[in-house]
């Protein structure tokens, strides 16, 4: 692992994290957002001073600096419990004070191409492993999730914010779906079924959550709503036709095993379904006292529960492909119910910021139609003063007669 590490740092070393136009530009649109919006102190001061440790302003990668060789030097030479602190104060230099302002950034506001060119890249130099890699790029992919809703529900849609969101959506779908065709091609089949769970899970939750806003924001706010909807719900689909190819494949593997191979995973696999089942049955109770377990995740629950129990008696009767099978069946519902319920609970603030805006929306509506018939209630008290002058008028000319 150790030395898996160190090489993934010496490629993002030697890896430019942006070209100079791309710094000068960030710094340009800093200087112009920050005037109207002022940022904390000491956001203010990374600022500052980035042009004394020539951070962002000149061409070359952050690593390229002194102070990076001589992280990387001491890489070579300390043990692994130096190499994991160095890596981990890599991260701290690289997401601190500009970096954690930027992680509620999205498309078209400044800091934003920040936050997934550097944040992003920084932590995932460091994510060690097919496993790990692929489970950090599910991560990105709902933090593209959380950003395509949060562009989309505005009375106004910034239709470059929305397209940009929308593509950096589809992009990252693309790069998990990258990730489970190259664990698919590794023959680390189960893997790549368990990441194909977790995606199509979090997908799932996440087009839940959004179709749930439709009655709960104003009619203004659903047209950039449904866009992203649309565009979850096909990601979702592609990620779940997936799945039955992957678990043919899983069987045909398992098939393909010798007796003593399988006596082995069989134990071994049982043994995760009952870690996994009985971290998901933890994480839902949690849940329910939050009010995020649906009646759906409390089936999936019992689903997979009841898949264990087959497995388990599968393996008392030496039947090891059933209980490899089944115990496998046990794992993706429990990662399914987990990333169900991580989806709900990181998307809840999420969708009370939404609400927010609607409420925004409806109440600036409100205002919208109250000056409308202050307008209407002018124009007809003008109506009827004329109205009186021509009657008065009228009736002058009658005396007058």
């Amino acid at each position: 692992m150790a030395k898996d590490l160190e090489k993934k740092l010496k490629q993002f070393r030697n890896k430019p994290l942006h070209s100079k136009e791309w710094s000068d530009s960030l710094e340009r649109k800093i200087i112009l957002y920050t005037k109207d919006n002022p940022i904390p102190d000491s956001v203010t001061k990374e600022l500052k001073s980035s042009r004394q440790r020539q951070r962002v302003t000149d061409g070359s990668s952050f690593l390229e600096q002194p102070t990076f060789r001589g992280m990387f030097y001491q890489l070579r030479l300390s043990s692994l419990g130096m190499k994991m602190t160095l890596a981990l104060g890599l991260i701290l230099a690289l997401v601190g004070g500009v970096g954690a302002a930027a992680e509620a950034a999205v498309p078209s506001e400044p800091l934003y191409s920040w936050k997934v060119n550097v944040n992003e890249r920084a932590r995932s130099a460091i994510t060690v492993g097919a496993q790990n890699q692929a489970e950090y790029e599910v991560k990105l992919m709902q933090k593209r999730l959380g950003e395509l809703a949060k562009v989309s529900v505005q009375a106004e849609v910034d239709a470059q914010a929305q397209t940009e969101a929308t593509v950096r959506f589809g992009a990252q779908q693309d790069k998990v779906q990258a990730r489970i065709e190259s664990l698919e091609n590794e023959s680390n089949t189960r893997v790549a079924l368990e990441i194909n769970s977790r995606a199509a899970a979090t997908l799932e939750a996440n087009a839940e959550l959004l179709s749930g806003l439709r009655l709960r924001i104003p009619p203004v706010a659903n047209r950039g709503l449904e866009t992203a909807i649309d565009s979850i719900v096909s990601a979702r689909d592609r990620i779940e036709a997936r799945a039955s190819g992957l678990e043919a494949r899983f069987r045909s593997e398992v098939q393909a095993r010798g007796e003593a191979m399988l006596v082995v995973e069989a134990r071994e696999r049982v043994q995760a379904g009952e870690s996994r089942v009985n971290m998901a049955t933890r994480i839902a109770d949690e849940a329910a006292t939050q009010n995020a377990l649906t009646i759906e995740i409390r089936g999936q629950l019992r689903d997979a529960q009841n898949a264990l129990i087959r497995a388990q008696e599968a393996l008392e009767r030496e039947n090891h492909f059933q209980a490899i099978t089944e115990a496998q069946v046990a794992v993706e519902a429990a990662l399914e119910i987990e990333s169900k319920i991580k989806a709900r609970l990181q998307a809840a603030d999420q969708v009370k910021d939404l609400l927010r805006i609607g409420d925004q929306l409806d109440i600036e509506a409100e205002g919208e139609t109250e000056a409308e018939l202050d307008l209407d209630l002018e124009i007809d008290s003008e109506v009827e003063s004329e109205i009186e002058n021509e009657l008065n008028l009228g009736n002058q000319l009658f005396i007058g007669s």
